[in-house]
């Protein structure tokens, strides 16, 4: 019942801002000086004061429609929120049965605040967060003889943490630990990706670890970075975009530049040639990696109201959704990226190194679509 009632919502959003760019093509047209003018002496004043407030009434209506369109959402969103204090508890609990196990004594401070996060995240994000949790301690926390040697403190130290961040919250633990990065199962990064989970680990050798997390809270507007590729307008979710910079042609050895094909696939950018494809580069995020893309051009970030697709529509997981954007003033729709399809190479669907951009498919006429049919 959740998805149906975002969907409606998705649908209330769309058609709200449709209207809205009506009414303002509307007033435009009712403000053209001499033509306003001999309209307005041809109707009346009575006739033309009706016709005004009439429009206004219309905008005010369109105003509450979307107030109530927003508490609808929220309400729908908050249905399916759950509060992470059990998530919490698992891991002090986890790390400090690993560190009982280990002989390595830990103690560990818990901070949060009222947390409440999409439900299904939550059930998916649980065994991978726990599992991560138990390598950190068993790779990351020496034994009591180097944390001697090092004249560090006789337990370790943990330290979890959740903040709101960038649209989500932000989850971290931190250790006083060797600084080294523990290994990672082979699917954990894909699979917090699928969910939207971002996280990265820092460290100091021999003084700290930590992993970071950044968790989506599934409440409220959407906020997406616009980027544009070739003549197509597309939206990157904001919590994936790291930095974005221009094409300036210095060499960055190691990384390695994608472009985005017409299928919305990954299409290798051979070193130096990035110019040949845009003039933007943008470092998106998603699971335990990260990749660079180069766009024509990426707007300021915009909030509007994603409409989730589903499964048969959505490009076998090419794009997550469509948003409806509030700050747009034409009436589109962008898809929505989906960064795990990006960054962890289209699922094997990569198009091998080019060197500069195919030229578009030709555009169809409505007539030859007609003829066609």
């Amino acid at each position: 019942m959740a998805k149906e009632l975002i969907t409606l919502a998705g649908d209330l959003v769309a058609e709200r801002k449709r209207l809205t760019e009506s009414l303002r093509r509307l007033e435009g047209t009712l403000m053209q000086g001499d033509v306003a003018k001999e309209l307005f002496r041809a109707l009346g004043a009575d006739t033309s004061e009706t016709i005004l407030s009439e429009v206004d009434a219309l905008a005010r209506s369109l105003d509450r429609l979307g107030a109530l369109t927003k508490t609808l959402i929220q309400q729908v969103n908050h249905d399916r929120l759950e509060t992470c204090e059990p998530l919490l508890a698992d891991a002090v609990l986890s790390i400090e049965a690993t560190a009982s196990k280990l002989e390595r004594p830990a103690v560990v401070d818990c901070k949060s605040n009222d947390v409440r996060i999409d439900r299904d995240v939550l059930v998916k994000f649980r065994p991978i967060f726990l599992e991560m949790l138990e390598t950190l301690t068993e790779y990351c926390v020496e034994s009591p003889k180097e944390r001697l040697a090092r004249k560090k403190r006789p337990k370790a130290y943990f330290q979890i943490d959740v903040k709101p961040f960038e649209g989500g919250y932000r989850l971290m633990v931190l250790c006083d630990g060797n600084g080294i990065l523990p290994p990672l199962a082979s699917d954990h990064g894909l699979r917090l990706a699928e969910i939207g989970v971002r996280a990265s680990f820092e460290g100091r050798p021999g003084q700290w670890s930590a992993w970071r997390f950044h968790i989506p809270t599934g409440v409220g507007s959407f906020h997406g970075v616009p980027v544009r590729v070739g003549d197509r307008r597309l939206c990157i979710p904001a919590w994936a975009v790291l930095g974005t910079r221009v094409v300036d042609g210095a060499p960055r050895p190691g990384v390695k530049v994608w472009a985005i094909g017409e299928a919305l696939n990954r299409v290798e950018v051979e070193p130096g040639l990035e110019a040949s494809f845009g003039t933007r580069l943008v470092e998106i995020a998603a699971g335990t990696h990260t990749a660079t893309f180069v766009v024509d051009e990426v707007f300021e970030t915009e909030e509007g109201f994603m409409k989730p697709l589903g499964d048969a529509f959505n490009g076998q997981g090419r794009f997550s959704g469509v948003v409806v954007s509030e700050a747009a003033t034409r009436e589109e729709l962008f898809l929505v990226l989906n960064p795990a399809y990006l960054v962890y190479g289209g699922f094997g669907e990569d198009e091998p190194a080019a060197t500069e951009r195919k030229p578009a498919a030709p555009k169809r006429d409505r007539e030859e679509d007609e003829h066609a049919v």
